[in-house]
């Protein structure tokens, strides 16, 4: 228990003063002087044009709506995981099929091309800054393939991009000529997005109830102006911080098996959020939890039920004294629970004295993962080691404390053997070490968690998956490299910035 995140200000600050100037937008951080809260304020109002954003769905969307069975979403992190929760959980999936592109994983490519009718497939290509190079690649490639089969003189006509002004990627939908360019506010970041048109554009087509979503948020945002005892974005951050000032720094989040989306949401809302400067919590989605196992003292833990959450109920009984639980059942009550998560999320990187809305340490990935791409003789550290992998590992898990994690970096692929394979490699370490084991698929993650891992406190232990051999043989129009090539340069950036900021990793 070596938690002291706050510089001498955890007990002066009140959190009800500071949910209000949250709500007011004149939020301030102590100690850092530079931060200016107007350039990412953006998902306060986001709630509050979602029915204008309605209206501009119906009016440019129908067509598009009515012409294709499947829709892909090319998104990654916060700029799709809002997204697939409103899906997953709000709709009745009755009137397309969903699928969701964020690998750079030639298995994973191929494996959704071929799931595909793809002259009857619309894609919504979704990223805030328009230059995420995953996005670009996918879409080239996608576009490629459509134009191979489209009946249309225009094969744009089956993208819808979803950015900011001016970003590369609306360059590139003026260029190609897509059905529409949804333009985001430059204020609203990727994890702060799911009541932008980030979240609420495949919510429309998905038929989800966008009236429903709004009233959720407003009524969250609306419930911190009053200040009564009742705030339940209030109780929420209280529940975290006396969680955090009593050691406990894991987050184990036991979702129903239909919130399991919203779970993973939060997971990349806290992780990316608040893991920098060495401070953090370390979230941790549990879905099959036995009754038995008692959770790790240094852990607070968080109940997501359904109406059909009879066993969750009864764990949550047993285990009082450390968790605090949330009953979802309606899509309001869904909204309601995301924006008082945003809300709290802020409140607790303020206490901690960090930018709860910036990422630094995933643009140190990017940028390693450009050297590897760009210059053959860029070696990861690895490469200068003479032990063994069985070495490397015995001496990593020789290494663990008993408040550590331990992560499994997945850059094979995600079928079902490996998955499996992987989650019976996590329960082994967990029952024998005492300690959370997580999986994490690459390069995905690098856009979430991968910011806890580098910026947030140094308790993690990496082992990383990665085939030696690649066939390279998917190029990526309009570059001179492969997806194989990508794939394994932003694994290599991965490792390449968690050994440069020593953390343990084999």
């Amino acid at each position: 228990m070596d938690i002291n995140y706050p510089d001498n200000n955890d007990d002066l600050m009140d959190i009800d003063q500071l949910l209000s100037n949250i709500g007011d937008k004149k939020l301030q951080i102590p100690n850092l002087n530079d931060f200016k809260f107007k350039e990412f304020e953006g998902f306060l109002e986001s709630p509050y044009e979602i029915l204008s954003d309605n209206e501009f769905y119906k009016n440019h969307l129908s067509q598009f709506t009515s012409s294709f069975e499947n829709i892909v979403l090319i998104g990654t992190g916060g700029s799709s995981l809002g997204a697939k929760s409103l899906v997953e959980i709000c709709s009745d999936k009755d009137r397309h099929f969903f699928h969701y592109a964020n690998s750079t994983n030639e298995y994973e490519i191929l494996k959704l091309k071929n799931k595909l009718d793809l002259s009857k497939t619309g894609f919504l290509i979704s990223s805030k800054s328009g230059s995420t190079v995953e996005i670009i690649a996918l879409f080239r490639y996608f576009y490629n393939e459509v134009d191979k089969v489209s009946e249309s003189k225009i094969s744009g006509d089956q993208f819808i991009a979803i950015t900011e002004p001016g970003s590369v990627l609306d360059k590139i939908s003026s260029e190609y000529n897509f059905h529409t360019v949804i333009h985001t506010d430059p204020s609203i970041i990727g994890r702060f997005s799911v009541f932008s048109p980030f979240g609420t554009c495949l919510a429309y087509i998905a038929g989800v109830s966008l009236n429903d979503i709004a009233a959720g948020a407003i009524s969250c945002l609306e419930s911190i102006q009053k200040n009564d005892s009742g705030n339940q974005v209030l109780t929420l951050v209280n529940f975290i911080l006396d969680s955090i000032k009593s050691g406990k720094d894991k987050m184990i989040i036991v979702p129903s098996k239909s919130l399991h989306p919203f779970a993973l949401w939060i997971e990349q809302l806290i992780s990316e959020s608040l893991g920098k400067k060495s401070k953090g919590i370390i979230p941790v989605i549990k879905d099959n939890i036995d009754e038995r196992e008692p959770f790790p003292k240094d852990s607070m833990v968080v109940f997501l039920r359904d109406n059909t959450s009879g066993e969750l109920n009864n764990l949550m009984r047993n285990n009082s004294s450390q968790s605090i639980g949330f009953l979802i059942e309606t899509d309001n009550s869904l909204a309601f629970e995301m924006m008082k998560w945003q809300l709290a999320t802020v409140s607790i990187g303020v206490w901690m004295n960090i930018n709860p809305f910036n990422q630094p340490q995933v643009e140190m990935s990017k940028d390693l993962a450009r050297k590897f791409i760009t210059n053959p003789q860029f070696k990861k550290p690895l490469s200068d080691r003479n032990e063994s992998e069985q070495d490397c590992i015995m001496a990593l898990l020789e290494s663990i404390r008993s408040d550590d994690y331990v992560c499994l970096l997945n850059y094979l692929n995600e079928s079902s053997e490996i998955v499996d394979e992987l989650k019976n490699i996590s329960l082994t370490i967990s029952k024998i070490l005492r300690i959370p084991c997580t999986i994490y698929h690459g390069p995905s993650y690098l856009h979430s968690t991968g910011q806890l891992h580098k910026g947030g406190p140094n308790k993690g232990v990496f082992i990383q998956f990665l085939s030696k051999e690649s066939k390279l043989n998917i190029m990526i129009p309009q570059n001179n490299y492969t997806f194989g090539k990508l794939f394994i340069s932003q694994a290599d950036g991965d490792f390449t910035a968690l050994s440069n900021l020593n953390r343990r990793i084999c």
